[in-house]
């Protein structure tokens, strides 16, 4: 399947970013920000004309912004995946996962994605388990690895992207930076 690959040119998303990713963005401010940036995407989302029956928010860092795209897409239901990653920029494992119907549309939310790692990780257990659903991707900020991983995976239909970063560096963490990983970034100690 050729996924289709949509990147953001909604006014005011770039500076939300910025301000996200400035050293000094508290954990409430950051998730403000990634809400506002989930709400610029489900405004775009939902002009597409695209059906979404489920949002997958992938905890931590993904739930923010599924809060934002949902003010746009109504009658969702939610089911949160928590995707961990171990030891190691390469590994990711699926501790829980939410309720699926089978059939449905799911769009899966992220707020960063370096490498694309944990979003074909996702797909691919997604999939596996219900074949018939069709996955889409939306993620506020992401490299072209990222992308070209979940363009390559062959198992989502359409992916929306807030801003394109220029690249990841050798340890795995975008540049422009964002000063920190996002799910800390979001909400510090507090989980």
């Amino acid at each position: 399947m050729a996924t289709q690959t949509h990147i953001c040119r909604e006014p005011g998303f770039a500076g939300l970013l910025d301000q996200f990713s400035a050293a000094d963005c508290n954990a409430l401010d950051a998730q403000r920000l990634v809400v506002d940036m989930g709400d610029l995407l489900g405004e775009w989302i939902a002009r597409s004309g695209e059906r979404v029956d489920a949002l997958c928010p992938i905890l931590r860092a993904g739930l923010p912004l599924a809060v934002g795209i949902s003010r746009h897409l109504s009658g969702l239901d939610v089911s949160p995946i928590h995707a961990k990653r171990l030891p190691g920029r390469d590994r990711v494992a699926i501790e829980r996962i939410g309720k699926i119907r089978s059939g449905s549309t799911l769009l899966l939310t992220e707020t960063i994605a370096a490498t694309g790692k944990t979003l074909t990780t996702v797909a691919d257990l997604v999939h596996s388990e219900w074949r018939d659903v069709r996955l889409l991707v939306a993620v506020a900020y992401a490299s072209p690895k990222a992308i070209a991983a979940v363009e390559e995976c062959g198992l989502v239909a359409g992916m929306w992207i807030g801003q394109v970063a220029h690249g990841v560096d050798e340890h795995g963490y975008l540049f422009p930076a964002t000063n920190g990983d996002a799910g800390d970034k979001l909400y510090m100690d507090m989980f």
